[in-house]
């Protein structure tokens, strides 16, 4: 049996997943009427089915792989800080918005309403010409942008928190892959 981290299996996951992808098992061989001699053609048929064998195989490995990753996430906790990191993201993503918030806050709503009321009033210019008939206002107030600017820190550095959490976990946990395929595995320069 061969033992390798979790931060080492998604890196040989992401390998595997490259080399099964890849488009390079050839099926035409290019024939030579004048150099090539039949014994290219089988030996070029060799290769394929050599290829061929080797894609199978690593697909296997790779859907065993996966199993053992997923396993190994649920087991150790992974799963749970994946999950909670992707709430703290979009968290991060609400935050920083409420926090740019810029504006004319509610509290002076009465105030922008009535001064625009009265330019619209005094207005004799043409349609074009006119002052807007839209007023933005800002839900939030200078306080509320500022506790989203607070919150927006906290949960930045809880993201940073649950993030060591998971490489610490990635680098401490271990799958094992067996023997069979670990010898394919590096003969395609994979471990």
């Amino acid at each position: 049996m061969h033992t390798i981290t979790l931060k080492r299996a998604l890196k040989l996951k992401a390998a595997i997943e490259a080399l099964v992808n890849a488009n390079s098992i050839p099926t035409i061989v290019n024939y030579s009427m004048i150099t090539s001699e039949v014994a290219d053609i089988e030996a070029a048929k060799l290769k394929y089915a050599d290829l061929l064998g080797d894609k199978r195989m690593l697909s296997e490995i790779l859907a065993k792989l996966r199993v053992e990753i997923a396993t190994q996430n649920v087991k150790t906790g992974i799963e749970q800080i994946l999950a909670d990191i992707a709430h703290s993201q979009r968290l991060i993503q609400i935050y920083t918005t409420m926090a740019g918030v810029k504006g004319e806050t509610t509290q002076n709503h009465d105030k922008i309403i009535a001064y625009q009321r009265s330019l619209l009033e005094k207005s004799d210019t043409d349609a074009y010409r006119m002052p807007s008939t839209t007023v933005p206002i800002c839900l939030l107030t200078p306080e509320e942008v500022k506790h989203f600017a607070e919150l927006l820190k906290e949960e930045k550095q809880r993201l940073s928190d649950l993030e060591d959490s998971r490489v610490s976990l990635n680098l401490n946990n271990h799958i094992s892959i067996g023997d069979d395929s670990a010898v394919l595995l590096r003969k395609h320069g994979l471990i």
